[in-house]
């Protein structure tokens, strides 16, 4: 028997949630979605469930169900429901190595804490075996929050030195196998391929992890922001424009995110880019790919699918992107983790058709992916949930930090510009690195 108890505060802003919490010798998950206006934080470990494979998933779902179905709510009035946080690989029987090695296939955690802020307030849960922690332990935890002294260690400078390391992804060898799937589409045994390349960075130093979320919230408001650390194991983080699905009771949202132009240099330039991809035939038949996989899964689950006419354009600092809302009321209720595994991976990170890219892909690409383009959120005890897809995102360990990024490859593909598309995707997690000084 476990107990929870959930007390309100005046919000902390995220700033101070960051910079005056050293995370770094417990587990910690952080996840920060403007588009709902959420904010969690979950510190510590009460429970992890790690997943050797996809066929766990299905056991993995039974123990989070079973282990939220103990926990007492000591204040159900302020309807903060447990909450498991974790995520999984790209493909969990991929096994390349490169530097993943002592990072789970999956994992999912019951944290200690968790914070919740929105608009007004900041809501701190402890999950604990005793009844009695409860006000006095929170109460203690929050001071340690808001005070800045306790936390000098974070303020001190430390210069990061940044070194790139050759990399099997250099530009001629993506041109090649780009080519190379070129040629597998012409031949008609596939429509598309997402292939994804690495870059490999050594730092010296430490990396502010606190001071790089900040920055990717700066700079990417309209991404969902995220990270989880598992001390001694390794780092993911990332910035992703893309929801996989979210679960609230029966309302389901999807999202459909493929095409890619640049941004312009001024409004002007701007407008006409986002007017050339509407009618650009490339990406549409990319982005149209994507909403049919995902509307042929869910069409079968859903009282009624709701998918937008046509393409919205989102704007992020460095792209712009082709993204139509996909929604729904689900005919029965199904668990978000049944979800996920009906839904992941999307032709967004894969191609088309989606099993014969993934060979594809463990045919031409030399890494492993890890937990990039994989699927990472969060799980109530309700079977409730929200996941994205892990993309614009890295992987930090013992000094080595990996960037992914990919595109997709259709029949109209031009290998020098898929260079650039991707070149531009990885932006967001070079430019934290080269401003980590602390």
């Amino acid at each position: 028997m476990m107990f929870s108890y959930t007390k309100k505060f005046n919000r902390i802003n995220t700033q101070q949630l960051l910079e005056n919490n050293n995370y770094n010798n417990e587990p910690s998950f952080f996840w920060e979605n403007n588009k709902s206006n959420e904010l969690l934080i979950g510190i510590g470990c009460n429970e992890e469930i790690e997943l050797l494979n996809s066929n766990d998933l299905d056991s993995v779902h039974s123990k989070i169900t079973k282990k939220l179905n103990t926990i007492t709510d000591l204040t159900p009035e302020m309807n903060m429901k447990p909450k498991f946080f974790g995520g999984y690989k790209f493909n969990t029987e991929m096994n390349k190595k490169n530097n993943w090695d002592n990072f789970p296939n999956g994992y999912f955690i019951l944290p200690k804490y968790t914070i919740m802020s929105n608009q007004d307030n900041t809501f701190i849960t402890l999950i604990s075996k005793s009844n009695k922690e409860n006000i006095a332990t929170i109460d203690e935890f929050a001071k340690k929050i808001i005070n800045n002294n306790d936390m000098q260690i974070e303020k001190q400078k430390n210069k990061l030195y940044a070194k790139y390391v050759d990399d099997i992804d250099c530009k001629s060898n993506y041109l090649k196998i780009i080519n190379q799937i070129l040629s597998d589409i012409k031949r008609g045994s596939i429509n598309k391929v997402v292939i994804s390349k690495l870059k490999t960075i050594s730092i010296k130093g430490r990396f502010n992890l606190s001071k790089a979320m900040q920055q990717l919230q700066k700079s990417y408001p309209e991404c969902i922001n995220f990270y989880i650390h598992l001390p001694n194991r390794g780092t993911f983080l990332g910035s992703t424009p893309e929801r996989l699905i979210k679960k609230n009771n029966a309302q389901l949202i999807s999202e459909a995110i493929a095409g890619t132009f640049r941004r312009g240099l001024n409004m002007k330039e701007d407008l006409i880019l986002e007017n050339q991809i509407k009618e650009d035939l490339k990406n549409l038949e990319e982005h149209n790919l994507v909403i049919k996989e995902i509307a042929h899964i869910l069409n079968p689950l859903l009282k009624n699918i709701v998918i937008s006419k046509s393409p919205n354009i989102l704007k992020l600092k460095n792209v712009q992107h082709l993204i139509t809302n996909i929604t729904g009321e689900l005919k029965k209720n199904i668990h978000i983790l049944k979800l996920v595994k009906m839904i992941h991976p999307t032709p967004a990170v894969s191609g088309y058709p989606v099993d014969k890219a993934k060979k594809l892909i463990d045919k031409y690409e030399k890494h492993d992916r890890g937990w990039y383009s994989g699927p990472i959120g969060w799980i109530d005890s309700s079977g409730d949930g929200d996941f994205c897809i892990g993309i614009r995102s890295s992987f930090i360990n013992n000094n080595i930090i990996q960037l992914f990024s990919g595109g997709g490859i259709v029949l109209n593909s031009i290998p020098e510009e898929e260079w650039i598309e991707t070149e531009l995707k990885m932006k967001p997690i070079l430019e934290i690195i080269e401003n980590n000084d602390q």
